[in-house]
């Protein structure tokens, strides 16, 4: 039952005919092994065991690159299934698996993001346990993707959604000020056309200009 220690050898004790043994492997696949006596006219036997992968026992999330640009779809991010060995899962019943923590963005499915994933994604039974989808989002800012299904663990993964090339100038404004007395700071701040704040890449100066008396200071 392998509960035992490993052993590279058994013995036939005198007078039996047959000694129990037992095998076992993490890796799915063919394992060959021999058996041979230390001495006497016994000849060698050749054996060979196939082990499958285990069932559905936890889900993984990869990708290449952990972010996107708003309004830009993101890099593929893979789903796999794995079984408590950390292999590609058997599966031996349908499985539904929901993506969560998209925050202000969308799941897809294609590589364009055109395709919505909206209920989940769902896999049949002895199908191929992994998927790849994609994600986009006009919200600069940082999300956490969720995969759970409740046949397995859950897996999370961080998304940075970075902004877009800044493209116009927004100011705060002031309500009331009184006359000859310095104001309350204005400040002046870039954003993309989603307006997400988004840095400049080189220095920009800025004209400023007044409809009526009085003066800048910086």
């Amino acid at each position: 039952d392998c509960s035992g220690s490993p052993a590279s050898s058994v013995t036939i004790a005198a007078g039996d005919s047959t000694k129990s043994f037992y095998l076992r492997s993490s890796d799915p696949g063919t394992l060959s092994f021999a058996a041979s006596a230390s001495a006497g006219a016994l000849t060698s036997s050749a054996l060979a065991a196939t082990f499958q992968a285990g069932g559905l026992a936890s889900l993984t999330l990869a990708t290449g690159v952990s972010n996107s640009v708003a309004g830009n779809c993101s890099y593929a991010y893979t789903l796999r299934l794995r079984d408590s060995n950390g292999n590609a899962a058997t599966l031996t019943s349908a499985a539904t698996v929901t993506l969560g923590g998209s925050g202000a963005g969308t799941y897809y499915s294609d590589s364009s993001c055109t395709n919505s994933i909206n209920t989940g994604i769902g896999f049949s039974i002895n199908a191929t346990p992994e998927l790849a989808f994609y994600y986009k989002s006009n919200s600069a800012g940082y999300v956490t993707f969720a995969a759970s299904t409740s046949a397995a663990s859950a897996a999370y993964v961080s998304h940075h959604v970075r902004p877009s090339i800044p493209n116009q100038l927004i100011s705060t404004s002031l309500t009331s000020v009184t006359s000859g007395v310095c104001s309350a700071p204005l400040t002046l701040g870039t954003l993309d056309s989603y307006g997400n704040a988004a840095p400049v890449s080189d220095p920009q100066s800025i004209t400023t200009s007044l409809a009526g008396s009085g003066t800048f200071y910086r």
